[in-house]
């Protein structure tokens, strides 16, 4: 599972929850290339829920 936040502090409870890589979108701007990248295969996810923005929601999901 690959989680994004805003914070380091809920980063380690992502971690702790069993998240495998937890990105923070703050202070990493192209986590949606960056999450593509640490999925399986380097092909993207399968599926994605959001429970803030809808704006950083096209950003994982914008066409390649």
């Amino acid at each position: 599972m690959i989680a994004t936040t805003s914070s380091d502090e809920k980063a380690k409870k992502l971690k702790a929850l069993g998240a495998d890589v937890v990105l923070n979108y703050k202070s990493t701007p192209n986590w949606g290339e960056v999450a593509r990248e640490k999925s399986p295969r380097g092909e993207g996810v399968d599926i994605v829920v959001e429970v803030g923005e809808l704006l950083y929601w096209f950003t994982l999901v914008k066409r390649r």
